[in-house]
């Protein structure tokens, strides 16, 4: 690129032409003529003639460096790596450079004074023109994703940005070749529907579980093998396998996984057996969980499940036919070892189930044993209950009667003679408050006059006074579904719970529920405090905690089901589970 001189002062450079000519005329003989008028004339002629040589010389560098910038400009406008075009609000093009007629692959002279909307596909040149619309309706930037066609050519997918530009009669439209981009964006669709298809057809079932150990996705091979049938997605993990397998078995699957989650290290096991619930079968797996990313910053668990129960059958099989082909030879030699060991077995079988038999009996009695203790400590309680109330009470409330019936003109000082009368008053009425609470923390007397669901109403109704705590008792029951212990029960699992929310849970809402499910009673105190560590619980018990241990042995003893879920920060769920005496159903809500 040219450099731009440095202009030289006009005063300066007209001074040092006219001396140079001045020079040259008294070299040429013109000073001799002796006009001192006309010499003076002359010199105004050099000085004007010089100045407009100067603007000439200023112009022509001017010239040249507003020529260079248009071509440095024109270059940036015409080889830009995105189309430009100028567009009236019929859609007329104005001007293009020319990355926009390549990609419109026609030439830039045949470009312009023709519609931008005949360049686009037929089917999508409605919703350009109403884009156009609103180009020209708003001063805010607009974009749209369109096809261009070309003329002996395929055609192109665009993102055109436009807005109207200093002049509203004329708006400046950006298009960008997006073609490689979108046909990436298919391929990566069309992979993604033949993954998902494999997965769907694959051989072995697929399921796969996110950070929180949810379900979020399981092939059909996985639906058939665990028995599922149309998933809610994302389900809890735990709640999905406590449904087919054991307690023991699902909280060792869900360990492995948590453990895969955290660390990256894959599960194999080509030995997993497992007694299903519903149908009491043992089944054999190979299973295999391995970590994968879901999306940026979270991770997930992929789990790959064969039944191989026939599989194993059949090689067992295999096995036990080549080993009786191997002994066949000596088979006639052990018959009589063999029925010696069978007749030993047959008396060691006798012998195990009497000892199994007298074992059983031990247990029952112990059941009723401890049954019996539970019986007497409720008849106790409610003994208890009913002396308080019957006889103290009783006794607080004459003894108030008798202090109401102090005749006043027995005394000179009323006034002292009525403070007394009334602290007296207030010292029973707060004792008699102090029994009832005793009686009903014993033995409430609503559960024995009113029933179980007045009982727990009212111990609801207490545990919000005292507690401050948001409760809310749902139950879905007749009254006649449970026997006396079975209410007892029920009611003292709820006052237990409800105890330890209030002393350890830090909870702000406790859900009550108590309805008939599959058969039985169930009764569920849920809250969302801050929860514990329930394996830790679980040692705490062995140690000799009574806690939920005396609600665990209340509902195992009458042949109910007790369990707790809870976690750190999680809240905790305690459920027990009833046999029910009477299926009939009734809805309630309070």
């Amino acid at each position: 690129m040219r450099k731009k001189a440095s202009p030289e002062n006009p005063t300066t450079a007209i001074k040092s032409g006219v001396e140079r000519r001045a020079r040259k005329r008294n070299e040429t003989g013109l000073e001799a003529t002796g006009d001192v008028s006309l010499r003076k004339l002359l010199q105004e002629l050099e000085v004007h003639q010089l100045e407009l040589e100067s603007q000439n010389t200023e112009l022509q560098v001017a010239r040249n460096d507003a020529e260079a910038a248009r071509e440095r400009y024109t270059d940036l406008y015409d080889f830009a790596p995105v189309g430009y075009f100028a567009l009236d609000p019929a859609g007329m093009i104005q001007m293009a450079n020319l990355t926009g007629a390549r990609l419109a692959a026609i030439e830039r002279s045949f470009l312009v004074g023709q519609p931008f909307r005949n360049l686009i596909s037929p089917p999508q040149r409605a919703n350009f023109t109403t884009f156009l619309g609103q180009v020209f309706a708003a001063a805010d930037k607009q974009s749209i994703e369109t096809e261009l066609i070309r003329k002996g050519r395929l055609p192109k997918f665009v993102a055109i940005e436009a807005q109207i530009g200093p002049e509203s009669h004329q708006c400046r439209v950006v298009v960008v070749d997006i073609t490689e981009r979108r046909l990436a964006e298919d391929k990566l669709r069309q992979n993604e529907a033949v993954v998902v298809s494999l997965l769907e057809h694959a051989p072995v079932g697929v399921f796969v579980v996110d950070s929180a150990l949810r379900m979020v996705r399981i092939n059909q091979t996985a639906e058939r093998l665990l028995g599922l049938v149309s998933l809610p997605n994302p389900r809890e993990l735990m709640e999905i396998l406590d449904g087919i397998w054991p307690k023991r078995v699902t909280t060792q699957i869900v360990a492995r996984m948590r453990h895969t989650l955290e660390t990256g290290q894959p599960y194999v096991s080509s030995g997993f057996r497992a007694r299903r619930r519903g149908t009491g079968v043992t089944e054999d797996y190979e299973w295999q969980i391995q970590r994968l990313p879901l999306q940026p910053g979270e991770n997930g668990v992929v789990s790959f499940i064969s039944d191989v129960t026939a599989r194993n059958r059949t090689e067992s099989a295999q096995r036990r036919l080549e080993v009786l082909t191997a002994t066949n030879k000596t088979l006639n030699e052990e018959i009589v070892k063999r029925k010696l060991i069978t007749s030993s077995l047959r008396k060691a079988k006798r012998e195990l189930a009497g000892s199994l038999e007298k074992a059983a009996r031990q247990h029952e009695q112990l059941r009723e044993l401890s049954r019996s203790l539970l019986n007497a400590e409720e008849q106790e309680r409610r003994r208890i209950s009913h002396e308080l109330h019957d006889v103290v009470v009783q006794s607080l409330v004459g003894v108030s009667f008798q202090l109401s019936a102090i005749d006043i003109s027995q005394t000179e000082d009323l006034e002292d003679l009525r403070q007394r009368i009334k602290r007296a008053h207030e010292l029973v009425a707060t004792s008699t408050d102090v029994v009832h609470s005793f009686a009903r923390d014993l033995r409430p007397t609503l559960l024995d006059d009113l029933g179980l669901i007045p009982a727990l109403k009212s111990l609801v109704r207490t545990f919000k006074k005292d507690s401050g705590v948001r409760t809310r008792f749902n139950m879905d029951i007749p009254e006649a579904a449970l026997d006396g212990v079975g209410r007892a029960t029920i009611y003292r699992v709820a006052q237990a719970a409800l105890a330890n929310v209030a002393r350890h849970a830090n909870a702000s809402r406790v859900d009550l529920n108590l309805r008939i499910e599959a058969g039985g009673i169930f009764l569920e105190v849920s809250d969302n405090g801050q929860g514990f560590d329930a394996e830790e619980e679980a040692k705490q018990k062995r140690r000799g905690r009574i806690g939920l241990l005396g609600m665990r042995e209340r509902v195992e003893m009458i042949g109910g089901a007790f369990t707790v879920v809870s976690k750190p920060g999680k809240g905790t769920t305690i459920s027990a589970a009833l046999p029910a005496q009477n299926g009939r159903k009734r809805s309630k809500r309070t």
